[in-house]
């Protein structure tokens, strides 16, 4: 980001809207809900990340350059791309049962665990494909629950109550 940390940017409004712009310009990317994803990552959720730093092996990119592009590829394996093994009312609890705060303190749990685990393998950009997997098993973690669910109209029902709560 130029010398510009997510913070520098995030405080700069023109900075802000340009990044923002530049991330919802994707096709399936250009709608409300996904601006103000990234907003709230933005305005209320950033702080959490900030012990996350620096790059998670040298001569890599800074892991805070990093986190709006995983959450924008979380989007998009939700809304996007889902898993299309899901059909129909599934497909629909699939989509539903997307909760970032969730996603976020999962990252925030699973990271440590995992930060240097592709070490070896160093010719590849490993913190991007680190960031990768945890999104995939993330999504992989809510496909499972979703496809084993015997009870959908349940399952429904504990979602959109958990939206409410919050």
């Amino acid at each position: 980001m130029n010398g510009k940390t997510i913070f520098d940017v995030r405080d700069n409004i023109q900075n802000r809207e340009y990044l923002l712009d530049t991330l919802c310009n994707n096709p399936g990317f250009k709608n409300s809900d996904f601006r103000d994803l990234l907003e709230y990552v933005l305005d209320d959720k950033l702080d959490l990340f900030k012990d996350f730093d620096g790059p998670f092996y040298e001569g890599e990119d800074n892991m805070l350059d990093l986190i709006l592009p995983t959450i924008t590829r979380l989007y998009g394996k939700f809304f996007i791309t889902p898993p299309t093994m899901l059909k129909n009312r599934k497909l629909e609890l699939f989509k539903l049962s997307f909760d970032i705060d969730d996603f976020i303190d999962y990252f925030i749990d699973i990271i440590p665990k995992i930060k240097n685990s592709l070490e070896l393998l160093d010719n590849l950009d490993r913190t991007n494909e680190t960031l990768t997997l945890v999104v995939d098993n993330y999504i992989a973690k809510c496909f499972h629950h979703v496809y084993n669910c015997e009870d959908l109209e349940q399952e429904f029902r504990n979602v959109k109550l958990k939206k409410l709560v919050k």
